[in-house]
């Protein structure tokens, strides 16, 4: 079984870190506040990654660091400082595979059309997307196997931001209607399991689920489930607003022979639903 260490023990590498122990990998996690891992295959290295001198020989890296607030500075540190500092500490014993979560923010569209991982990106407009299209760039100079996952709006158990805005009549339908490329997060953890499994693997996949959804079709869905009357665009006091609009694709994701759990929001967010 390989040593794996992933960077990141938050709402996808914790539960991401008790798939690969459960099948017998060695498991390092990475993360700065205290937690419990109660599981003989992982250990916890409590700290910031920029004071750490050394880490553990591992097989892969699996770095799943998020910004702390939506800024340059944060995404700087957090995309592209962070990755550079993990692989400077690994350089002497370089893993065989480093897989890096991205964003599908690096595809800066906004007219509705399909892109997949072959699509030629644009320079970003938009901060965050110009700084992951550099991050991107810096994990492919890596000398290992690089995989990017570009990964949608995750949402799943104790996020539900859209339902409660919903249900406080904050977040209505727009006159102008744009795509949302989302997954659950029972399936992000699943699919970076199964690309981590993977012997082959390409060097970007989209991780989104099957289903690119209108948000006016995924509000409209949400408040009838809710039982609330959501008023047409023209009488909404205040609008969903997005600065993207594109369909990404999946298709190189279920070309590996992976299944979703959850293909469409329906299938995720009925549960939540229930749960709230």
């Amino acid at each position: 079984m390989a040593r794996v260490l992933i960077v990141g023990g938050g709402y996808i590498g914790k539960p991401l870190a008790y798939a690969l122990a459960k099948e017998g990998n060695r498991v390092f996690v990475i993360r700065r506040s205290d937690d419990l891992y109660d599981h003989g295959n992982i250990s916890l290295i409590k700290g910031d990654i920029f004071d750490l001198k050394e880490l553990p020989e591992v097989d892969a890296v699996i770095y799943l660091i998020s910004a702390d607030a939506r800024s340059e500075t944060c995404y700087q540190s957090a995309y592209i400082d962070g990755p550079d500092r993990i692989w400077d500490l690994c350089k002497n014993n370089p893993p065989k595979r480093f897989m890096f979560a991205s964003s599908t923010a690096v595809y800066p569209f906004n007219d509705g059309s399909w892109v997949d991982e072959a699509t030629v990106l644009p320079k970003a407009t938009e901060m965050n997307g110009k700084c992951l299209q550099e991050a991107e760039k810096q994990i492919f100079t890596f000398q290992c196997d690089q995989v990017i996952t570009r990964i949608g709006g995750i949402y799943g158990p104790n996020r539900y931001y859209v339902i409660d805005m919903i249900k406080k009549g904050r977040l209505h339908m727009t006159e102008h209607p744009t795509y949302t490329n989302r997954i659950h997060q029972a399936d992000c953890v699943r699919a970076l399991h199964h690309l981590f499994d993977l012997p082959d693997v390409m060097p970007v996949y989209n991780l989104v689920d099957s289903s690119p959804t209108t948000v006016n079709e995924l509000l409209s869905w949400l408040s009838t489930s809710l039982g609330i009357y959501s008023p047409i665009p023209s009488q909404a006091e205040e609008h969903f607003k997005s600065k993207s609009n594109k369909q990404v694709s999946n298709a190189r994701l279920l070309e590996t022979f992976f299944e979703f759990k959850y293909p469409s929001f329906r299938e995720g967010y009925e549960p939540l639903l229930e749960a709230k």
